[in-house]
Formats: C-alpha cells, sequence, structure tokens
C-alpha cells in the first residue's frame, strides 16, 4: 500500500536488505541526509558533565541510529552532534521522546543504569533502565 505523509521536507531512509524505511524531517536534521561522525550524551547526568560527551556507538545497519549503555544520575542531559553545540537535541520529556534541536535539557530521574537509544534522523530518543 501506500505511505501516508504529512507535507514538508523530507529525506528517505531506505534499507533494501531489511526493507527498513524512514522518512526523516528535516527540522530535526539540519544536515539532512548526511549522518553525523559522532553523537554524544551530555549533561550533569553523564560522567563526564557539560564538559565531556559519552560517545553512543553507530548502528552499522543504519547510520542514524546510536545506542550507549550508561550509569546516569539524577539531573540533565542532551543529545549533540560531532561534540560541539552547534547541533543538540532536547526535550522536556523522559524516557522516550523526540528531541528537537535546540531544545530543554532531558530530566534523567531516578538514577540508574539506562540503555539509551537516538536517531538522528528523527530526533527519537529512548532511556530504558
Amino acid at each position: 500500500g501506500n505511505i501516508n505523509i504529512t507535507a514538508g521536507n523530507y529525506f528517505v531512509y531506505f534499507n533494501d536488505v531489511s526493507g527498513e524505511f524512514f522518512f526523516g524531517n528535516t527540522t530535526n536534521n539540519p544536515d539532512a541526509g548526511t549522518p553525523y561522525g559522532q553523537i554524544g550524551l551530555i549533561g550533569d547526568s553523564t560522567p563526564g558533565g557539560w564538559s565531556t560527551d559519552s560517545f553512543m556507538i553507530q548502528n552499522p545497519a543504519n547510520p542514524y541510529k546510536w545506542s550507549l549503555k550508561i550509569a546516569l544520575g539524577a539531573g540533565g542531559a542532551k543529545f549533540r552532534a560531532n561534540g560541539a553545540w552547534t547541533t543538540n537535541w532536547g526535550n522536556t520529556t523522559f524516557p522516550n521522546g523526540i528531541g528537537t534541536l535546540g531544545g530543554a535539557n532531558i530530566a534523567v530521574t531516578p538514577a540508574g543504569n539506562y540503555a539509551v537509544t537516538f536517531n538522528s534522523a528523527t530526533g527519537e530518543y529512548t532511556f530504558t533502565q
């Protein structure tokens, strides 16, 4: 069948082996269509605080999907590209949400060990204890 989408500017990711696809809205990825070299989780809830990224692992089958297992304290966090504040994502929802460019800090609570996922094309993230 047809894929229904709303009007807008998108780039499309399609894996012809697995059949996986998604439409990335360019408002969440200013470099639409170009995977980032690094995505990090940063904030006072992370081991490196606001000065050092905890870099995520890029999925070899999909360059827009990232993951990380990490011990987090209660506090704030954001995702950012290539270790710089030029491109960063945040939101007020936890443990799941869609990060927006320059969005608010993600309030991590409670402290604990988390599996974190992030999609740099769509901004979707999850924190799972």
